[in-house]
């Protein structure tokens, strides 16, 4: 997304294919819109192989995500799923029928998506929950299939420690959670937040 007043913009993704060659499948495969929309030419890549993490490591982190749970909806077709908010989902299963129940449990949505996230980076790292929050949360649109669905749409902000180098780089390099095609699950890292 532009800046605000801006007309240029900046796409980040991570892959294990270096510039040079995805220039020349942009060039080789692209529609010619796509061509005047990406200037190829500035492609740039950083090598991040399994080997630049350690374990112990503590990075920063940002992250957009699609917190969702998959419930089956039909009890003999197990291909049958709806996606359902995870606090939702959590809400009803340990308080089903009570609208305040995870209120007077304390079981706030932050916590939910915290542990939501945690679950799917394990093993490669873990969060620290000291300085990991939910920077934002709100319910979003979107188009997929052909239909339109809603759901939530939650940004973390805060530290991870990796405990599994080669992990680490898979899910950098995979994302975290449902609904990547759709810009969700991508790690974006800087320098760690202090204690």
């Amino acid at each position: 997304m532009p800046l605000r007043g801006g007309n240029l913009a900046h796409l980040y993704a991570y892959t294990r294919t270096d510039a040079a060659d995805l220039v020349a499948t942009a060039r080789a495969v692209a529609l010619p819109t796509c061509i005047e929309v990406l200037d190829v030419d500035r492609m740039r890549s950083l090598p991040r192989p399994a080997t630049s993490w350690y374990e112990g490591q503590r990075l920063g982190f940002d992250v957009k995500l699609r917190p969702i749970n998959r419930q089956r909806t039909d009890a003999q077709d197990k291909t049958r799923h709806k996606e359902v908010d995870a606090f939702l989902a959590e809400a009803q299963k340990t308080h089903p029928g009570d609208v305040a129940g995870m209120a007077t449990t304390q079981r706030s949505r932050e916590a939910v998506y915290l542990d939501w996230f945690a679950a799917r980076l394990a093993p490669a790292a873990i969060i620290d929950p000291v300085t990991t929050r939910l920077a934002k949360f709100q319910r979003v649109k979107v188009v997929r299939r052909n239909t339109l669905t809603e759901g939530p749409e939650a940004i973390l902000h805060g530290t991870l420690t990796i405990t599994d180098p080669h992990a680490f780089a898979d899910a950098l390099a995979r994302g975290i959670g449902r609904h990547k095609a759709y810009g969700y699950g991508m790690l974006l890292l800087r320098p760690p937040k202090r204690c």
